[in-house]
């Protein structure tokens, strides 16, 4: 496993307990906003209500992101627990998860710096890989230069599964 379980379930019920509360909450400065805006009464009233309505928007659509990060990495660690060579292109990741690679970086880099993944980092000998700390192997090891039957392109394939060239999609085999 490679995330801290407790850690992510706290986060996940913590933001869950303020989203339940404050779903209420926010309907009802929401009607408050417009029984003042339709009674016309400006001033303090109507300024009071917008600063809670403001600070409780805030810590609504931040409770929820945070439920959504927890979710991914929960998701990124299914996709780490699957793989068995130890080495992952960030680029397969986040194509899985349906996000940028640079916003996959940021959520992943994010997370392991609080420590809610663990015994997995971003590859020092080439940063587009995620190497776990598996006993896994280098990566002249895993990948193999070839070309194409078909078309004769040049296509670099990890050892051990059938991939398809990256220009006419034939099948090659490791």
């Amino acid at each position: 496993m490679y995330y801290e379980v407790a850690k992510i379930r706290s986060k996940k019920i913590l933001c869950s307990i303020i989203i339940a509360l404050l779903t209420p909450f926010v309907a009802i400065l929401g009607i408050l906003l417009l029984y003042v805006l339709l009674t016309h009464n400006e001033g303090e009233a109507l300024n009071a209500v917008l600063a809670f309505l403001f600070v409780t928007v805030i810590i609504y659509i931040r409770s929820i992101r945070q439920v959504k990060r927890a979710h991914i990495v929960q998701r990124i660690n299914h996709m780490l627990e699957q793989d068995e060579d130890g080495l992952i292109p960030i680029a397969d990741i986040a194509q899985q998860l349906g996000m940028e690679q640079r916003h996959f970086l940021r959520i992943f880099i994010d997370a392991v710096g609080k420590a809610q993944l663990r015994r997995c980092s971003i590859y020092p000998e080439d940063p587009t890989y995620i190497i776990l700390d598996n006993g896994s192997l280098k990566i002249k090891e895993r990948f193999r230069a070839t070309h194409c039957k078909v078309c004769g392109a040049a296509n670099v394939i990890r050892l051990g599964l059938d991939e398809h060239c990256k220009y006419c999609g034939s099948k090659i085999e490791s």
